[in-house]
Formats: structure tokens, sequence, C-alpha cells
């Protein structure tokens, strides 16, 4: 049945607060005596965003949210001018006095609006290797993105060139088709090259896994950046993929203790939580958990409030660099819910488990025609993500998805290994999944 939206509600969003039923309200309004005449294929103009703002050859403008954040305008620029939403703004490079969470400081593209909030838009390109016609063979089947990340999730935004990157520091490298040149630095020693040899040597490496790089010269000659100008004349970065920690994307755990129980949850120092909910203390939680699983908060959120109640903890973030499991399997990104439903019960998950995991990862297969799938072992998930918790379950189940997007399966992969029996639920049970997305080969 469609429904009218209340007041309360955001347009862009599917967060509905006091929603009407339609031939409810219809009902009401002809007993005040009004005349109600439905006429579903009306659009009025302005009343909800496009989706997508602004589209050429080399990207497109998409709706990401509707903020209240403040507006400050000394820190956008005007960009172009929209037909129904009048002047849009995107950010000043190098303003200042903006908050790091607030949209305006992510080189976005923005439509104030009359209540004192904005929409926030981003620009977004895709690189398909198909698409680009390199100088240099080496440069072939690697895997770069705009996005600026943004704890686990790509924000959508973009990342700029340094003011230190000049045209001059620059060589072409390739051609996007219908899109413009890339460029790659020309000198290992540019003060960018530095920079990011730092922050890689600096990022913690699972000890299972050999060193990459042995010198800033050898990191240099991987071209761990690229650069391209956009539809506005920015000059671009983009990351190689595949040197950035890999995101432990949306790890949910369940506690079934025997009684209501005063749980600890602590992740060690070496894990940076993203995001989390709900929030985290020093990277613990502390709540009361219940033998069906439901979580209540210690101390409430605000004096005043109730104590909130949770299904399970969710947390997010990254660790430290780890190469994905040695077996996998591929499988076509429509059967990825398919395969989930055969898989995660042999790996003990409950069937509500099991359905919490399809619904948070099914989606995000979406786009490619094929996955290849593993699943770390227990000891190396352990290792990149250590957690104490207090009281000690009898049981603890942990399971990380490791997803690798591919336009064709590749050969000689070896299927993951499951057991033989079922991990034992027995006693107080810790239950924890969550996945890796790598980027596209």
């Amino acid at each position: 049945m469609r429904r009218f939206l209340s007041p309360g509600r955001d347009p862009t969003t599917n967060n509905y607060e006091g929603n009407y039923d339609e031939k409810d309200l219809v009902q009401q309004l002809r007993r005040k005596g009004y005349r109600v005449v439905m006429d579903p294929d009306t659009v009025i103009p302005g009343l909800v965003p496009p989706e997508v703002l602004y589209a050429d050859a080399r990207g497109e403008i998409r709706l990401r949210r509707r903020t209240r954040e403040e507006y400050v305008r000394s820190a956008a620029e005007v960009a172009f001018v929209h037909p129904v939403l009048g002047t849009v703004t995107m950010t000043r490079q190098g303003a200042n006095g903006v908050e790091k969470w607030n949209p305006l400081a992510s080189n976005g593209f923005f439509v104030p609006e009359p209540d004192g909030g904005f929409l926030f838009y981003a620009y977004q390109r895709g690189f398909s290797d198909k698409e680009v016609s390199w100088k240099e063979e080496r440069l072939q089947g690697v895997g770069y993105t705009l996005d600026q990340s943004s704890g686990c999730e790509a924000e959508k935004t973009v990342d700029p060139a340094p003011s230190d990157v000049r045209a001059a520091d620059l060589e072409e490298v390739g051609e996007v088709k219908d899109a413009g040149p890339l460029f790659a630095l020309k000198r290992g020693t540019h003060p960018e090259v530095e920079r990011a040899w730092e922050e890689w040597k600096t990022t913690p490496r699972y000890s299972k896994d050999q060193e990459r790089f042995a010198s800033q010269e050898d990191f240099f000659e991987s071209t761990p950046f690229l650069y391209w100008r956009d539809s506005f004349g920015r000059l671009l970065r983009l990351r190689r993929a595949d040197l950035k920690p890999p995101c432990m994307a949306e790890p949910i755990v369940y506690f079934y203790p025997e009684q209501r129980s005063r749980v600890r949850y602590t992740l060690a120092p070496v894990v940076r939580v993203a995001r989390a909910e709900p929030l985290a203390r020093g990277n613990a939680w502390t709540f009361l958990a219940s033998p069906q699983g439901i979580l209540e908060e210690v101390e409430a959120a605000a004096p005043g409030r109730a104590r909130r109640t949770f299904a399970h903890l969710f947390w997010e973030g990254t660790s430290m660099r780890f190469l994905p499991p040695a077996e996998g399997v591929c499988i076509p990104s429509a059967r990825s819910s398919e395969f989930f439903r055969e898989v995660l019960p042999r790996l003990s998950l409950l069937p509500h488990e099991t359905e919490d995991f399809v619904a948070a990862w099914a989606p995000r297969l979406e786009g490619a025609a094929f996955h290849v799938i593993g699943f770390h072992p227990r000891e190396d998930v352990d290792a990149l993500a250590p957690v104490e918790v207090s009281p000690p379950p009898a049981n603890m189940i942990r399971i990380l998805m490791d997803a690798t997007p591919v336009e064709a399966c590749p050969a000689g992969l070896t299927p993951p290994s499951l057991p033989d029996a079922l991990p034992a639920r027995e006693g107080f049970t810790v239950v924890e999944w969550g996945g890796v997305l790598r980027p596209a080969l």
C-alpha cells in the first residue's frame, strides 16, 4: 500500500515517522469536507531532490544524503546552477573552520536549504581497466579508486591532489576513454611518495604475510597514486586500492549467556574502530546480556532516558594489512545469497544469524559479475582482531568472510575447507561474523 510522507519524514531516507495510510488520510479529509482527487502521476519539481545532479562522460554527481550540519558559506564556492535546485556549491580548496565530520569538508557538492541544512552530493567515477589505454604494461590489472575513505566506508567523495603535486611533477601514463589522460609522479623522491611510504611502513602487517616492498623506490615503482582531472578541472588523486589496510566491515556479535549477565567485550588496541553501535568506550563495550541474546545498556545514554536494548553488538574498523585467504570459490554475484545460506549453517550460524549476514552482505556484492569468496581461519581472525570477553565464554565462533570482485573466474582456486562437525554452542556462547570486500581485480 502506498504511503504519504508525514511532516517528519526526510524524503532522502527510508526512515518514516508517523506515516499515514493513504485510504485513512483520504477518509479523514473527506469527513472534513474536502474534495480529494488522486493523481499518482503528478510530480512537484524540487519537492524530492534528484538522485543525479550532473552527469557527463567523466562522471556524475549523485545524492548522498540530506544533512542538518551547519552550512559554512566560507567553506564553499559556486560550482554551477541547476535548473530546478538553483545554485550548487562545492568544497572550497583550503577552506578552514569546518569540523571534519561535516560533509562540507568532504570535497562534495551542496545545495543549501531554507531551514539551515543542505543536500550533500558526491562526485563519482569508476575506473575499469577495460576503458583505459595504458602506456605502461605494469599498470594493467591494478585497481585504483577515487573514493576517499571515511573509516571503513568510502564516502564516495573525491581526494584532490595535495598542493605540492604540480603539473610539472607528472607524466602521462594512460588515457581514459572519452574522459582524458591519467598521470603519475615522475620522481620517487617526491614528498607525496615520501608521505605514502611512511604511512605504509607504520601500518602494522600480519606476520604471516610477506613484506611487499623493500624500499621507498620499490614502493614508488608500484605507482601508489594516479592523478586525473574531473569535469570541473580539479586534479584528483586516485589511490591504489590494494595498498590500504582492508576494512573488517560490519562485524556483528551475538551473546548468549546461560543467565542474565553483565558482559564486557574488549578489542585490542591494534583494532581501530571506525563505527560501532552502541558506541565503544576505549575499544570496549559493557552491557547486560540475556539468554535470548538481547543486550541492554548498563547505563542510559543520557539522564532521564530509558536504557536501550540491542539484538547484537556492531562494530567495524581496520587493524593491519593482510592478504585474502589461500582458499576461495568463485560465485556469480546473483548467487551470493544462495551460497551464504548453504555455507553459513555449516559454520554454526543459526537461521536468524544467517539471514542477518545475507541482509548485510548480499547487497554489497551487487555490481560485479563474480566474487572470489573465502573464509579466514580462526587463528587468523584472532590475530587480526584480538578480543577479550569477560566472563570468558564456553564457546566463541568467529567468522571473517573475504570477497574480491572479478570480471571472470580465475583458474586454479582451492575451495574453502568447511568443518565436518558443527562448532559447539553449549553454555555461554559468543558468535561473531563480519567480512572484507576487496577492490575489484
